[in-house]
């Protein structure tokens, strides 16, 4: 007997699983297929040996087992059920992994030479890079949950986001409740009284010092402590994800906020809750969100609808929105305009009226393309398709022909139509019919290279790549600009 399992078959879907079984862990890691380098499609084992198997894959390919032994399966099948959907089936292009036809292998089963830790870093760093654990209310990617995968995750972003933070520590006021000789603030009624009575007893007052030591830091340095002092997740993630290199990191920070006083336990989370950052100390507003679910014991993970084994973990994403946030983020990077993503048209464009409706006074839904960008004089639409392509598919072109007609803007006419495709190729224009030589709405299909892994690995080439393509879209979107 044998079993397979392909990832992503659609190429719709990146992400890692983990699944254990008694003493056997498999850890599944399917990378975008733009980072495919070499033409292996399939990998081919027998069994999984006690311990950690890690396999790196990338859209589209195929692991086979020839002949498993029964924990083999057994873990092989729980990384499979963790990738179900919410109705309890696999779907080829929002699965991670789904069950393959199973195959007779000739002779032996070759194994797989590409690091598998490394690409497993490389794809969390992507993560970060596209803000996938980014704590706001409306982020269409996150949620909170206690995970042992996820958890060090969280803990790294809140790492990260302190430390960018660090130089934008600022003194504020802390209410201070304190017994004193002397009167300070408001004085509690009580201890007056108690203070005549005797004649030596202290005053309790009440007062805001302005100090370093503000509640806001203070709830910070709560959660580094506890990471620093090994309450923070037991990781079994490569670099920078793991146990030793969090605690470590944790340190440095709660020594670069030494002057600062941790608040007690009992009532940090009670003080995050009332916490209102003033406007300067706004920047502060994700680091308090992350602290929290730091000391709360949680974590940030994908959203699904999907049932989760206590046995197995995913955590995926559907890469269009991948890309899709990479583009976002180029367009703002570039300044051609103000960039509308698909949250902010609702205020400016009707574009959930359908033109065809199933009859008159109908309101069928139509969709939003995802990017609007309104420059002085004109309107331009960008849609970011996540395809290996040299050129825009029939279907791509009608749905920017509705674009160009549907988005309106009081007199900023559609210049143009963009499409974004990741690779390298030459940028092609064509040109709507039946319009006028000064009028006719340009369909722009621009290609941008899709993030290397040396790309996402620091935040400083990050910056750097989206300094590149933004550029390049800038250049190639609308030959007026």
């Amino acid at each position: 007997m044998s079993l397979s399992f392909a990832a992503s078959p659609m190429g719709k879907r990146i992400g890692i699983s983990v699944a254990s079984v008694g003493d056997r862990q498999l850890v599944v890691t399917v990378s975008p297929k733009a980072w495919r380098e070499d033409a292996t499609r399939q990998q081919f084992l027998t069994k999984l040996s006690p311990g950690s198997t890690e396999l790196a894959l990338f859209e589209g390919d195929r692991v086979h087992f020839s002949d498993p032994d029964a924990e083999t399966e057994a873990t092989a099948v729980a990384a499979l059920r963790a990738s179900r959907s919410g109705t309890g089936l696999w779907k080829d292009g929002d699965s991670l992994l789904v069950p393959d036809v199973p195959m007779n292998f000739p002779g032996e089963n070759p194994a797989s030479s590409r690091p598998a830790p490394e690409s497993t870093a490389h794809l969390l760093r992507l993560f970060q890079r596209i803000e996938l654990f980014r704590s706001t209310s409306d982020s269409p990617f996150v949620r909170e949950r206690n995970s042992s995968l996820y958890r060090p995750l969280a803990v790294r972003h809140f790492l990260d986001e302190v430390e960018a933070r660090l130089h934008q520590t600022r003194r504020g006021y802390r209410r201070i409740t304190e017994d004193r000789w002397t009167v300070r603030g408001r004085v509690k009624a009580s201890s007056v009284g108690l203070n005549r009575a005797t004649g030596g007893t202290k005053v309790t007052c009440t007062y805001d010092e302005l100090t370093e030591s503000t509640q806001l830091l203070g709830a910070i340095v709560t959660a580094l402590e506890l990471i620093a002092e090994g309450h923070g997740p037991s990781s079994l993630l490569p670099k920078p994800f793991n146990e030793k290199r969090l605690r470590s990191d944790a340190v440095r920070l709660r020594r670069a906020l030494e002057a600062v006083e941790a608040l007690p336990l009992s009532t940090v989370l009670n003080t995050l809750t009332r916490l209102r950052p003033t406007r300067l100390d706004q920047p502060w507003q994700t680091a308090l969100r992350l602290a929290g679910v730091v000391i709360r014991g949680g974590a940030l993970v994908a959203k699904a609808g999907r049932d989760r084994q206590t046995q197995a973990v995913e955590l995926s994403v559907p890469t269009d929105k991948v890309w899709e946030s990479i583009v976002n983020q180029a367009l703002k990077r570039a300044g051609i305009g103000q960039v509308l993503d698909q949250t902010e048209q609702s205020a400016r464009f009707d574009l959930n009226r359908d033109p065809w409706v199933s009859r008159p006074g109908g309101t069928e839904a139509l969709g939003r393309p995802d990017n609007v960008v309104l420059r002085a004089d004109s309107t331009v639409v960008v849609d970011a398709k996540y395809k290996l392509t040299d050129q825009p598919s029939l279907a791509d072109r009608y749905q920017m022909f509705a674009y160009s007609h549907l988005v309106r803007s009081g007199r900023r006419p559609v210049g143009s139509v963009v499409l974004v495709y990741p690779g390298s190729g030459a940028t092609t224009v064509q040109y709507r019919g039946r319009d006028t030589a000064d009028d006719a709405v340009r369909l722009v299909s621009v290609q941008l290279p899709f993030p290397a892994p040396s790309d996402v690995a620091t935040a400083h080439l990050w910056d750097g790549y989206l300094g590149r393509v933004s550029k390049r879209l800038a250049e190639q979107a609308d030959p007026s600009i």
